[in-house]
């Protein structure tokens, strides 16, 4: 009998996503409280992320719960264990839990480029935690105990993964727990305006935009519903500058920021290279830091443009010439006087 993958992979997936619906759990953490609401009143995406990338993280999980499987006894650790929450309406299912020493897996996937800012960092950022964190909040509320995180981010394109651990914290659990609660309570609001005949969606364009908006990474570039919260560029203004361009307040707001930011970048870089000049060779453990030397290697060989022009004049060849890259606007923000 022949071995269908695709089969194998969806009866894997349908037992996965048993007992899901629109309501929110652990799964949902990292979503901005517009593509949440979106999901949860079944509105149709802008677009569809690509198959080859879904079955790809799909088959990682399936590989990993296979591993499991095989090598221990579910007593002992178990794969895609279903998690009740407190204060969830829907739980979710960890990829997976070693019980026997209260550890709680969650993988990522990240492309190259992702996967080496996470080496580069030496860690996610925070938010990466928070469905770990919910999952271990649920089993502490269950089974009590002191549980430990663990996200093993897979790097797509080469099979290389990377582990790291820290230590749970229920009460920042049930912090992300009831966040996520009153969050659902919005998007029920919603969807009772649709049931009794009104229209949810002008209840929901008013909320919050909690990303960034395309361009800026997560979560904005990653929604398959980016076109319904954020406008094409047009006439010179970004997607962004539309959402406020005709709020003068808003626009004050962003100046500043920038100003701000624009200062403290500043004093920082001047901080860090100081800093570096001073670790420069330098390599070992000091203390809780780790100091290694990167870079500093010659480059490959590369075209001499300066030695191929001296010879095509000389030579009498005309020098072939091409239109110069257009470089991108920045705004430049000053103060005004007396203001």
């Amino acid at each position: 009998m022949e071995f269908d993958h695709r089969d194998t992979m969806s009866r894997y997936m349908e037992r996965i996503q048993e007992g899901k619906s629109h309501l929110l759990g652990p799964s949902s953490t990292g979503k901005c409280i517009k593509q949440s609401a979106y999901q949860y009143l079944g509105i149709k995406p802008s677009r569809y992320d690509s198959k080859d990338k879904a079955d790809l993280g799909s088959l990682l999980h399936l590989g990993w719960s296979a591993l499991i499987t095989a090598e221990f006894d579910p007593s002992e650790r178990e794969p895609d264990v279903r998690i009740n929450v407190p204060h969830l309406p829907r739980g979710g299912s960890a990829d997976d839990v070693d019980w026997l020493n209260r550890i709680v897996t969650d993988l990522k996937s990240a492309n190259a480029r992702a996967w080496q800012r996470f080496i580069d960092r030496d860690g996610p950022y925070e938010n990466y935690w928070d469905q770990a964190e919910l999952y271990a909040f649920g089993l502490w509320a269950t089974h009590g105990g002191n549980w430990t995180m663990r996200l093993v981010v897979i790097n797509t394109e080469t099979g290389e993964r990377v582990e790291f651990t820290r230590a749970a914290d229920p009460i920042r659990g049930e912090t992300l727990a009831k966040d996520l609660s009153r969050r659902h309570d919005r998007l029920e609001t919603a969807r009772l305006l649709s049931t009794a005949g009104e229209d949810p969606l002008a209840l929901v364009e008013t909320f919050e935009r909690e990303g960034n908006g395309p361009g800026r990474g997560f979560p904005c570039d990653w929604c398959p519903f980016i076109a319904q919260c954020w406008p094409e560029e047009a006439d010179g203004l970004s997607a962004q500058a539309q959402t406020v361009v005709d709020n003068p307040d808003e626009v004050a707001a962003k100046a500043a920021e920038y100003m701000v930011a624009s200062r403290a970048e500043s004093e920082a870089k001047k901080v860090k290279y100081d800093a570096q000049a001073y670790l420069r060779g330098i390599e070992g453990v000091f203390g809780s830091y780790k100091i290694t030397t990167t870079g500093g290697k010659p480059s490959p060989d590369e075209p001499d443009p300066d030695a191929m022009i001296d010879l095509l004049s000389m030579l009498g060849q005309t020098i072939p010439m091409r239109s110069g890259p257009v470089r991108s606007s920045y705004p430049r923000v000053t103060k005004v006087k007396g203001v």
